[in-house]
């Protein structure tokens, strides 16, 4: 009985958690498996290269780190690694491999929205190795102080410290000068470009951080990775409601990893090549039955019929090496059993 009572509380623990895409520590008390980044082959060089992150496979987080073809940095959320927010950062060890650099310089960091499983990774960095990175942009657009504060209560004192850390880099209220990347921005560094799609629409108050996802569409040798965050219905019909068809995308990272984030008509407008999964081991394997990611999984796989799949879960830090090749074999043959 006691067993069965104490799986019960950190069942709901883990659904509460995973709700507000806020996640402190990893999933049980096993130390997460650690996961080296691949090296491209040789053939690789002066290609561009998507990096799918993540040190272990047991965290909620989400992390893309872009090498262009003359090496410029661009990284997408971090994360938060399984050991707790106030681990070590991560990131530059990652950063310094990916570019042979030992001081890294990031030419853009995108952070899609104000949960501290996407933008937690970047305060560490700041906080505890600043002298040993540079960052030349950080692009956001975050809703207001008060409409976070309202509807993310819990996690204000972190995003007190994102706000620190952003005017350490960029000077005294930096943060409160920052307008924020608007809806049809383009950003390019080297030979990639990102698209805003989507900001913060404070009249959508369901679900109303992940809501917020900054959605943005990078463009590389001619194709297209739509980047979501944790974008539920609501923002995925108002994105489907203003693009229409033009939404289509080659690849596209799976919202709200992978599960409860955009619906089927949303995925299928656009129509997508190559699934990029930021999930954890957990969540894809939905043991317990807590999550959707059964659902997801049987739209992408069957209905959609999605031939490429790249699951940080399942297979850790991965790779892709652009133009890609969509008619090649699949790297990863997927056993997505629900």
């Amino acid at each position: 009985m006691l067993k069965r009572v104490l799986s019960l509380v950190l069942s709901l623990v883990f659904i509460f958690t995973l709700a507000s895409c806020d996640v402190n520590n990893k999933k049980n008390d096993s130390d997460p498996e650690a996961t080296a980044t691949p090296e491209p082959t040789s053939e690789a060089e002066g290609k561009t290269i998507l990096y799918q992150v993540v040190p272990e496979k047991l965290s909620l987080m989400m992390c893309y780190v872009i090498k262009t073809k003359n090496n410029k940095l661009i990284v997408i959320d971090g994360g938060i690694d399984g050991h707790g927010l106030e681990a070590p950062a991560y990131l530059l060890e990652e950063l310094q491999e990916i570019s042979g650099e030992e001081h890294p310089v990031i030419d853009a960091w995108f952070i899609t929205h104000a949960h501290y499983d996407h933008y937690y990774e970047f305060v560490k960095m700041v906080e505890q190795k600043n002298d040993k990175f540079t960052v030349n942009n950080v692009y956001f657009n975050f809703p207001s102080d008060e409409f976070i504060a309202k509807y993310e209560p819990n996690g204000e004192p972190y995003m007190d410290r994102f706000r620190a850390a952003y005017n350490t880099l960029f000077g005294e209220n930096a943060y409160q000068e920052y307008e924020g990347v608007q809806v049809g921005d383009i950003i390019e560094v080297d030979n990639v470009k990102f698209e805003i799609l989507q900001v913060p629409d404070e009249k959508i108050t369901a679900n109303p951080i992940n809501n917020s996802s900054l959605i943005f569409r990078m463009e590389v040798e001619g194709q297209t990775v739509l980047f979501t965050g944790d974008a539920g219905a609501e923002a995925g019909s108002k994105l489907i409601r203003e693009y229409k068809d033009t939404i289509q995308s080659d690849m596209v990272q799976m919202s709200h990893h992978g599960q409860a984030g955009l619906q089927k008509a949303h995925y299928v407008k656009i129509n997508p090549k190559v699934c990029l999964w930021p999930i954890p081991e957990w969540v894809w394997a939905n043991t317990n039955k807590q999550f959707r990611t059964d659902e997801t999984k049987k739209w992408m796989f069957e209905d959609l019929q999605v031939k490429h799949h790249y699951i940080s879960g399942l297979y850790g830090t991965e790779y892709i090496e652009f133009p890609f090749d969509f008619d090649m074999e699949p790297k990863n043959n997927v056993d997505y059993s629900y």
